[in-house]
């Protein structure tokens, strides 16, 4: 019988549970980087085009991996504040990179202006589907 007893009890509570948890819209929001994650193919100015994959960073909320930008195949870390982008300074196969650029408000285009051990370079990326 205690069993029973433990299992009426038990369950109201779970079920308690779950309604506060599921009427907590702080939970259900979405991460604005979601739209980026994916394959894109970048352009740069010069002619060169190659595949670029973007994925978030695990542990912070602004803070994203271009993986192969500059056709590096290493990632580069991708500060994003709404639609800006910012690439701070850092070493990548060794290449010191730093820049910024912005995202289009439909998510499916990417523009970067950065420069790659003096060198300036514009970049078009443009998401794959």
């Amino acid at each position: 019988m205690k069993k029973t007893g433990r299992i009426n009890y038990l369950f109201p509570l779970l079920f308690f549970t779950w309604v506060v948890t599921a009427c907590d819209p702080s939970l259900n929001s979405t991460d604005v980087r979601d739209p980026l994650e994916g394959s894109w193919t970048c352009r740069e100015t010069g002619g060169q085009s190659y595949q670029v994959s973007v994925s978030k960073a695990p542990l912070e909320d602004d803070k994203m991996y271009f993986y192969n930008l500059y056709n590096l195949k290493s990632n580069v870390e991708v500060i994003m504040s709404g639609n800006i982008l910012s690439i701070p300074r850092q070493t990548v196969s060794n290449f010191e990179l730093y820049g910024s650029g912005s995202v289009a408000s439909n998510k499916k285009s990417i523009t970067l202006s950065f420069t790659a051990d003096e060198e300036q370079v514009e970049a078009q990326l443009t998401k794959n589907d």
